[in-house]
């Protein structure tokens, strides 16, 4: 990793761990849809059937409230991630604006409407499940269930390992150099030894950026303790030297009153 990657790092960007929506170990959600009369709503329920059969975890369900609308927009997101996704979102009823709601109502939906839509509603989540992993979906329908941190990597992580790769990459290079036998002509013999050259000036080059990078907290530390060290000092000497000057100030002004008292 070269130095002006390494600032450009520390400019505003973000660094994300490789497979960082990849699952280890796969569990069984089941999904729940239902329609909330009072809000007009789909409520949509996850179990994690596995986390539950271990151990009685309050962490192991979800649930919110969505309605037409918010589900368009979570479909979009998945779309985004899977564009095989777009022609499963069931076909909703249209939603009308603030205002014609106040003046005209909702529209009512019959049971028989309700339970096609819930069951509809429950076979694309079991699909965009598959599709886009459980992980990608949680974060559309229930964004509070994770911990964003856990996405990013740490800074000095990524520079340290930037360092080894670019270390191996060089090591590679060379050997690969190195096997090339069986040259007679002069001037691939010349060539042969610049490419050597320059593999070894990559080498001692990744090697040096490495070192200086594993050296670098050693040196901050000796650096404030040297300034740690100095602050003591100026901070003693100019107690000391205000400590002397109140004993003379306190010597004379004794001197002076006692002339005074005894004439």
């Amino acid at each position: 990793m070269s130095f002006a990657m390494e600032d450009a790092l520390e400019s505003g960007w973000v660094s994300v761990r490789p497979n960082v929506f990849e699952e280890k170990e796969k569990h069984k959600f089941v999904f729940i849809v239902a329609w909330n009369e009072i809000e007009g709503k789909f409520a949509v329920t996850c179990h994690d059937r596995t986390v539950q059969k271990r151990t009685a975890r309050s962490d192991s369900s979800w649930a919110g409230l969505f309605s037409f609308q918010d589900m368009r927009a979570a479909h979009l997101q998945l779309c985004a991630v899977n564009s095989d996704l777009e022609p499963c979102l069931p076909a909703f009823p249209e939603e009308q604006t603030a205002v014609w709601s106040v003046l005209f109502g909702a529209p009512e939906l019959s049971a028989r409407d309700t339970d096609a839509l819930c069951f509809q509603l429950q076979v694309y989540l079991g699909h965009a499940l598959d599709t886009c992993g459980w992980r990608i979906l949680s974060q559309v329908l229930f964004p509070d269930s994770d911990d964003s941190e856990e996405y990013y990597e740490s800074l000095s992580e990524l520079r340290r390992k930037g360092f080894e790769d670019a270390l191996q990459r060089a090591k590679r290079h060379l050997q690969q150099v190195r096997r090339q036998r069986g040259v007679e002509r002069m001037v691939e013999l010349l060539q042969l030894y610049a490419e050597q050259d320059e593999a070894y000036g990559d080498l001692v080059e990744a090697t040096t950026e490495l070192y200086h990078y594993l050296l670098q907290p050693f040196r901050d530390m000796r650096e404030l303790a040297m300034l740690r060290r100095q602050q003591i000092k100026v901070h003693t000497h100019t107690s000391s030297a205000h400590d002397g000057h109140t004993h003379t100030h306190t010597h004379t002004h004794t001197s002076i009153h006692s002339n005074r008292c005894f004439p």
